[in-house]
């Protein structure tokens, strides 16, 4: 049930930034700050201990169980107030730094929208969670993360274990399907990365700036459509891009050896979480070293040695066992597929909703002219965005400076995740100059209820939108040009049947693509039913997969004709027990259900029969179409 895990995993989350803010040395407790380094120390020391001496649920326990102890001994609600009583102080709590009321509704509205795909999608949508739900089966029943043991070990990979540890311990820790826990992580980080904003327009200059800062992230729809897309490793790491950002800019100013710490932390955190993000950062993060002495405030020679050398040197500490656990991998011949292409500018405007791009330019005039170091950040970072996802320039100019930082990027992601950040400080720059300017001495005089009642509309808005969602998708088609879920309500069940009803060790057949990368109408097979199958989805950083992929080429000879009495044999060297036909497949019609919008890919493959007429086969489970046949013994 998607909600109960939101509702653990977001106590846990936020209930820990809550606790653990007033107790960190800062002018004024930063809740989502504190969340993501919570949530940072806890994934990076279970991978940290995983990698030295295997992996285990109980660590995670442990080290959940350490952090709540030592916030309640070192640190608690009140030890914000404890500091100012000692400097002669009385703090009222607004005074404090807490969020308002009206903050608190707003986050409500903004969580409340992030809620609505998991309520009524059974899986979540397009290919990418699909992938990442295998990833973190392996790592829970195999019990590593470079590896897809137990069901094929000669396949190691490449990728960044963070999410997968996430969904593994959560999945096994509250008997949740990887689907449900996916996209329930996924909104409590969306909802998490909209408070580090908030946090971080708070630490440049006020709540105002936070609130502002916030409402571009959401506004400019990058984060929203790559939650949509289930981009859940990346949100993940923007989630410790931020809060690494956060800390160094505070830094910068304030030089102090917990921010330095938790800097780096975070940096490493980032590193276990998302390697496109961690080259997203670098884009912005490395010229700002270099450019940082033209802004205000200047930084000492100290200060900037800990942000260039000091902070990367905690973070390198701190992931030093998973990196040499993955020495041979990263010498192997696993490198990105993906190229730039000089369309993609495009990507850095649409994708993010397009008025930001005027909004973010104007910010950028305006910081500029007052040489605000996280302006010369954002601005430096969109031009090298620019450059590495569609220019290219700098590859032509130094290519084998650059080419360890080639080897693994993708330029698309790049354009679609990397103006997130930057957007929003910009942006949020931008919209606090339109206000002051022009709607603040408008609503002087209107009372401050007024907040609470556009967003309370807002709120009944998206429950009505929930309530008609039926009525919304039937006025969708046609109209929306992705995918959608590759699965349906019925495509679940059949899988929960074969999870609840068939042995551990049952191999079963799914439904193939065309080719290698195209099997999407059946790879959330595996991960919801947690079988071994034939067709999972296929990734650019595996290796030593080639027995997997020929054994795939040799079973697409069923679906061709299935009713072939020949086939059985097929099935039997392969060890195959069950065989689960999508919905699709023999109940076409049901796509105007389904949260689908573009043809499926089960049109691709021409059968000559059916599969219910295979006389070896015998039906064992069928909703509306979604069947699971069991193979008969010869």
């Amino acid at each position: 049930m998607p909600l109960f895990v939101i509702f653990i995993f977001g106590a846990i989350v936020f209930g820990a930034g809550a606790m653990l803010a007033p107790a960190w040395p800062s002018a004024q407790p930063r809740i989502g700050l504190m969340a993501a380094l919570a949530l940072g120390i806890v994934m990076g020391g279970a991978i940290f201990w995983a990698t030295l001496f295997g992996w285990d649920t109980l660590v995670i326990d442990y080290l959940l169980f350490a952090l709540m102890t030592s916030i309640f001994l070192f640190g608690t609600l009140s030890y914000g107030q404890k500091r100012a009583e000692a400097k002669g102080e009385v703090l009222e709590d607004a005074d404090q730094g807490w969020p308002g009321t009206r903050d608190l509704l707003f986050f409500g509205f903004i969580a409340l929208i992030f809620l609505v795909p998991v309520l009524i999608l059974p899986v979540p949508l397009d290919t990418d969670a699909q992938g990442f739900g295998y990833l973190g089966l392996m790592a829970r029943l195999g019990g590593n993360f470079q590896t897809l043991a137990p069901w094929h070990p000669e396949v190691s990979y490449l990728y960044s274990p963070g999410f997968s540890v996430l969904i593994a311990y959560l999945s096994h820790q509250l008997n949740q399907g990887l689907q449900s826990v996916q996209i329930s992580v996924g909104a409590v980080l969306a909802l998490l990365n909209m408070w580090l904003a908030y946090d971080m327009g708070s630490e440049i200059r006020d709540k105002r700036l936070g609130r502002a800062m916030a409402l571009a992230m959401f506004a400019s729809i990058g984060l929203l459509t790559a939650f949509m897309d289930s981009h859940y490793t990346t949100i993940l790491g923007l989630v410790f891009a931020q809060a690494f950002l956060i800390l160094a800019i505070r830094f910068q100013r304030r030089p102090s050896i917990a921010d330095a710490v938790g800097g780096g932390l975070m940096l490493g955190a980032l590193v276990l979480s998302h390697p496109d993000t961690t080259i997203i950062l670098m884009l912005g993060y490395v010229p700002w070293l270099l450019t940082m002495w033209f802004g205000q405030p200047r930084p000492t020679v100290r200060s900037w040695l800990v942000l260039a050398i000091g902070m990367p040197l905690i973070a390198l500490i701190a992931i030093a066992p998973w990196l040499w656990s993955i020495k041979d991998l990263i010498g192997s011949g696993i490198a990105s597929p993906f190229t730039r292409d000089p369309s993609y500018w495009h990507i850095l405007i649409l994708y993010h909703g397009v008025w930001i791009v005027p909004v973010a330019i104007l910010g950028a005039v305006i910081g500029l002219r007052n040489r605000s170091q996280p302006v010369i950040l954002a601005v430096g970072w969109l031009v090298l965005i620019l450059e590495f996802s569609t220019v290219g320039l700098l590859e032509k100019i130094a290519p084998n400076l650059l080419a360890p930082l080639l080897r693994y990027d993708y330029p698309f992601s790049i354009a679609w995740h990397g103006p997130i950040i930057p957007y929003a400080i910009l942006g949020g720059i931008g919209l606090m100059w339109l206000w002051e300017r022009y709607a603040a001495k408008r609503v002087a005089n209107l009372s401050p209820r007024w907040t609470y009642g556009a967003l309370t509309v807002g709120i009944i808005v998206v429950l009505l939108g929930i309530f008609l969602s039926p009525q919304l998708l039937a006025l969708s088609k046609g109209r929306i040009g992705f995918y959608g879920a590759f699965s349906s309500a019925d495509d679940v069940k059949a899988m929960q049947w074969i999870k609840a009803n068939t042995p551990a060790d049952a191999r079963v057949l799914n439904f193939p693509g065309t080719q290698k990368d195209n099997s999407h109408e059946s790879d959330w097979v595996p991960v919801i039913a947690e079988r071994d199958t034939v067709y999972y989805r296929w990734q650019p950083f595996f290796r030593n997969n080639e027995a997997s992929l020929a054994e795939q080429d040799r079973l697409r000879a069923f679906w061709k004709n299935p009713a072939d009495p020949a086939q059985a044999n097929l099935l039997r060297t392969a060890k195959i027990n069950y065989v689960i036909v999508p919905q699709l497949v023999t109940n076409p019609a049901s796509i105007d259900t389904m949260f689908r919008w573009r043809a499926p890919l089960t049109d691709q493959i021409q059968m000559q029969s059916a599969v219910s007429a295979a006389p070896y086969l015998q039906l064992v489970f069928d909703s509306d179409g979604a069947q699971v046949y069991q193979v008969k013994p010869s």
